[in-house]
């Protein structure tokens, strides 16, 4: 899972892949 939005945006992290499709 490749995450390109900020750190803090981890704990948030739902698997919903919006940061992996940005």
């Amino acid at each position: 899972m490749l995450r390109k939005i900020i750190q803090i945006d981890e704990e948030k992290c739902n698997g919903c892949g919006a940061c992996a499709a940005a």
